[in-house]
């Protein structure tokens, strides 16, 4: 598979994400809501993110014996006291388990996330966006689908459930 297929790539959907949580706690609607420190700090630092999860992905031992079939996977996580990626669990997957296998497994190989610039990072719950295709184009269309998706989620207003997005 192309590296560059394989690869969580530009956040799509990165900033569209936070525009919620930051405007919920700038009008102090909830008690325990992230504060986006900085709109700009907080592309960077989820573009940095990214790139570290698309070299995880590349490091990935299971990559070598078994090829992920096209499709997306979305991982949910936390961090933990270091500031590493903790409580990590599948929330979504169109691909097989080796995608799934795959994707968890980069996400726990992140390192430390701890400069998220957030005021309570401790209270955030990231959601990495991966990608597995066999060609651009169709990268492009499952990038599509993962946008559309995204897009009623963030609509949706049932349970709302605030995500830093990486990947996509």
């Amino acid at each position: 598979m192309n590296r560059f297929l394989k690869l969580a790539a530009i956040p799509i959907v990165t900033f569209a994400a936070t525009i919620p949580m930051a405007h919920a706690a700038q009008a102090g609607e909830h008690a325990g809501t992230i504060v986006v420190t900085s709109a700009s700090e907080m592309e960077r630092w989820q573009s940095n993110a990214t790139r570290r999860l698309n070299r995880a992905l590349d490091r990935d031992p299971t990559a070598r014996s078994a090829t992920p079939s096209p499709g997306i996977v979305q991982v949910a996580f936390t961090l933990d006291a270091d500031g590493r990626p903790a409580n990590v669990e599948l929330l979504g997957n169109s691909s097989d388990r080796v995608a799934a296998r795959s994707a968890k497994l980069a996400v726990r190989r992140m390192g430390d996330l701890s400069d998220v610039p957030v005021t309570n990072p401790d209270e955030v719950r990231f959601l990495a966006n991966v990608i597995f295709a066999n060609d651009r184009a169709e990268r492009r269309e499952l990038a599509e689908r993962l946008a559309q998706s995204e897009r009623a989620r963030i609509a949706s207003g049932g349970a709302p459930q605030a995500y830093i997005v990486l990947g996509g």
